[in-house]
């Protein structure tokens, strides 16, 4: 049975956008200017840990990558890596998916587009603004707007300011957790295989393996 959708909700980080080797640049920069002004020691992760926490909510991931430190030396900490990461960003870096726009302005003509992240307002709005995405989308939503709340919540209230179903709704990400954010809200889900994650065709109800076959993907007709 084909499924026709009106909306189709995309993950930001691994899925529309690759921050790729300026990631680890400001993590060195940030955690280099803290240990300086805080006369502190604080080391710098591995690639494979920052790479894993991804798409995770910010505090979350800065409490998994900095256990030792308290809440306040977290966040200040934060600030100084995500200044430099706006920066890098502001100033051209990262890439899109291959095909994007393509794949967006295509999609354009027959869904509602979306941007659902666990990132925060200034990150997504860079992102956004530096690699001139916002045409495509009718709404972006992220966890910054909504402190607290899950990926899956997230969903539900695009969902709501949409006018939508859950069953009209497809929702693409790279990782388990856009999975488990998808099911929580009722949507449909596509894995993108070359994102952050490590998706199997055994547990997602769609696969891409680029985002071009998005295209390929049944619209409402009228």
């Amino acid at each position: 049975m084909i499924k026709i959708y009106k909306a189709v909700f995309f993950d930001l980080d691994g899925t529309l956008f690759f921050s790729g080797e300026m990631l680890f640049e400001a993590y060195q920069q940030g955690i280099e200017r803290y240990n300086s002004e805080h006369s502190a020691d604080v080391e710098m992760p591995s690639r494979e840990a920052i790479t894993a926490e991804i798409g995770n909510p910010v505090e979350e991931i800065y409490q998994n990558l900095f256990p030792l430190l308290n809440g306040s030396e977290t966040m200040q900490l934060g600030e100084f890596v995500v200044d430099v990461l706006l920066g890098k960003i502001e100033s051209g870096g990262g890439t899109l998916a291959p095909g994007i726009k393509r794949v967006l302005s295509s999609l354009k003509n027959n869904y509602q587009l979306a941007v659902v992240t666990n990132a925060d307002r200034a990150y997504l709005d860079r992102v956004v603004e530096a690699q001139e995405l916002a045409d495509y989308f009718t709404k972006l939503i992220c966890a910054g707007d909504w402190p607290g709340e899950s990926k899956g919540q997230l969903i539900v209230r695009m969902i709501t300011r949409l006018k939508l179903k859950p069953q009209e709704v497809v929702m693409v990400g790279d990782r388990r957790s856009d999975q488990q954010a998808a099911e929580f809200a009722g949507t449909d889900f596509i894995g993108c295989l070359y994102g952050h994650g490590q998706l199997t065709s055994n547990n997602t109800v769609e696969i891409a393996e680029e985002l071009i076959e998005l295209l390929a993907f049944p619209a409402e007709t009228s």
